[in-house]
């Protein structure tokens, strides 16, 4: 559990009733267990039940096999909100607490490298300096008292932590991306991270809501997710009609089935229920992603997009006439564009530009119909570095407050809407091959270089215990290196795919991770909030402090006599909530977060019958 006086005092509720609940117990904390803290838990009614009490550094979520996440939605509004600077050196230290767990997890002590601005331009500049360095105290610490820390080597090169924050690539997050698991989480309502619901009829005719879950033991999530959309398409028809050939008995060959009509079909076959649990999803998803891509026009919004991200056009000429592109692409004769959409397109040109003015954005306002927080959402990302305002028409552009660019266009055989390269990708490129300039992103200590470190040399510090079950003898296998990224301010599903591209292209292993995981929506609700009052933030330590509910204080009997009336009142249709002395009233409501764009109002999703026929979409 969390290390908080909360939690030790639930914990001490346990031994206040007669009888005890437990002869004793065994409590493992999560990193950040202070001595006060200790000695709080030593000293409570439960200290002399307490049989063993340690710290396990699992504070993170593994989410895929190359990814994790602090899963920390709070923390972009901590580190680039101005009202929240006295909480600035707590949450980096808790961030830091959780790298050095990762790291600590797979048994590596890695070399540590951080991001660092030619220029203090912002509050933030500083950032991945202070995450980076509070890592390299927490995995010391780390290492001088755990016995097994760092391990012996097992033949793998040394690792490399890369620290960066959010600053390091602002388009990432806003250019539409159109392999399949990046367009999901843009376009569809994926909640709780992986769950997707949607309407699938079974055997018998009928249609009802199923759950669908996105994770690594969907070996077809595994295999698309990473291909663009088409290609995603083709994969699924191609196996779909594999199947058709396998099973003539089942389908008219003379006809062409559409994918909605194989998705039918096998619905209907109750002896293929596997095969229809690992397809009905990514084709209802696919639909779904296909029909809202032509909904929106984004083929158009690409094109606009991946020109002001790239700063040419898809012929490789300089960009010419986009700023009259864009006027008409904002303009949205269809209406099928919403506020968000807009905001990502003006921002991109604001970058692309290096800043506007504030006249030009109260023309964009009213020619786009937006509202005033969707113009405050572009100021604000100034606080992570980028530039967005300009001080005047004749002001000329500082290029020293000007953020070095890292990402690019991609070159040969590429999609003309998929050329925009994340800056990350460019980055750990870089890293790999030992061209990464030192400057830009130094180390925490002194370059290993001048102690004639060789990093393709063996110098692991991963434990030979913790070897997977199915690990071959490392004498025949070799060793991949491993690489730790993460991005402070949340990681984006480009970029995590840019990861696996790397780790195959160049054999490492790079394991990649953030704040949160961000969609585009979340990082314009994170801006949204980067300027608001600190009362409508709604963060956890801004919260009245809760206390120990009073069932936790309880005897069986009383515990008993409350479940009862508990279940007497839901049968007379009284409110659990309104019951005096309900079980946990002690513990108050989290608080609402501000809204976000257009209000947090979140849109409908709509609802359509009509079968969607994948083309050729993409240019």
């Amino acid at each position: 559990m969390e290390p908080t006086v909360y939690n030790i005092e639930c914990l001490s509720a346990d031994y206040t009733r007669m009888p005890n609940r437990y002869a004793g117990a065994h409590v493992f904390f999560l990193p950040g267990l202070t001595d006060d803290l200790a000695l709080k838990v030593r000293n409570s009614v439960a200290g002399r039940h307490v049989k063993r009490m340690e710290e396990v550094f699992i504070d993170f979520f593994p989410t895929e096999r190359l990814v994790y996440s602090l899963d920390n939605p709070f923390s972009s509004e901590i580190f680039f909100n101005r009202n929240c600077r006295d909480l600035v050196n707590a949450e980096v230290t808790k961030t830091a607490q959780s790298i050095a767990s990762v790291c600590a997890t797979l048994g590596e002590y890695p070399v540590i490298r951080f991001q660092k601005p030619p220029k203090e331009s912002y509050e933030a500049s500083m950032l991945s300096f202070m995450v980076a360095s509070a890592v390299q105290r927490e995995i010391d610490r780390y290492a001088r008292h755990a016995k097994d820390y760092p391990p012996p080597s097992d033949g793998r090169p040394r690792s490399i932590l890369l620290i960066a924050d959010r600053s390091i690539d602002p388009y990432a997050p806003l250019v539409h991306e159109f392999t399949y698991q990046a367009m999901a989480y843009d376009l569809l309502p994926i909640k709780k991270g992986n769950k997707f619901m949607y309407m699938s009829e079974k055997a018998n005719g009928v249609k009802e809501e199923t759950e669908g879950l996105l994770h690594e033991k969907d070996a077809e999530w595994v295999h698309l997710r990473h291909l663009h959309m088409q290609d995603t398409i083709d994969s699924l028809t191609a196996k779909l009609e594999k199947f058709k050939k396998e099973n003539p008995h089942l389908v008219d060959q003379g006809t062409q089935s559409s994918v909605s009509d194989l998705q039918d079909m096998i619905a209907a076959l109750p002896m293929f229920a596997e095969m229809k649990e690992r397809f009905a999803l990514h084709l209802q998803m696919a639909n779904e992603c296909m029909e809202l891509f032509q909904k929106k026009d984004l083929n158009a919004v690409a094109d606009v997009e991946q020109t002001l991200a790239t700063g040419v056009a898809a012929d490789g000429r300089k960009a010419k006439g986009i700023t009259d592109e864009m006027i008409e692409l904002l303009a949205d004769a269809k209406g099928v564009l919403d506020n968000k959409d807009k905001v990502r397109i003006i921002i991109l040109y604001s970058l692309f530009r290096g800043g506007l003015i504030e006249q030009d954005y109260e023309k964009l306002k009213f020619h786009c119909g937006l509202q005033d927080i969707d113009i405050q959402v572009i100021r604000n990302l100034q606080l992570i570095g980028a530039l967005t305002v300009k001080a005047g028409p004749k002001a000329k552009l500082n290029k020293d407050l000007l953020l070095p660019r890292f990402h690019g266009a991609a070159s040969g055989d590429v999609y003309e809407t998929s050329r925009f390269v994340p800056g990350l990708k460019n980055v750990l490129d870089n890293l790999i091959r030992g061209t990464l300039s030192p400057e830009q992103f130094p180390y925490t200590r002194d370059d290993p270089s001048m102690d004639a470190e060789d990093f393709s040399q063996p110098n692991s510090l991963r434990n030979p215990r913790q070897r997977a079950v199915w690990a071959k003898n490392p004498t025949s296998v070799q060793m991949k290196q491993r690489m730790f990224v993460f991005v402070v301010g949340g990681v984006t599903f480009s970029e995590t795919r840019s990861a696996y591209e790397l780790s195959s292209q160049y054999s490492k292993d790079i394991i990649i991770g953030g704040s949160c995981t961000l969609t585009p929506i979340t990082f314009l609700r994170n801006l949204s909030r980067f300027a608001a009052p600190r009362n409508q933030l709604g963060l956890p330590m801004d919260q009245p402090k809760p206390r120990a509910p009073q069932f936790l204080f309880e005897s069986d009997r009383e515990t008993q006599r409350h479940q009862q009336a508990q279940a007497q009142a839901q049968a007379q249709g009284q409110p659990l909530s309104q019951r005096p002395g309900a079980p946990g009233s002690a513990v108050p409501n989290r608080a609402t977060p501000s809204p976000g764009l257009n209000g947090g109002k979140e849109a409908k999703d709509e609802k359509k019958s009509k079968r969607s026929k994948f083309g050729k979409l993409f240019k």
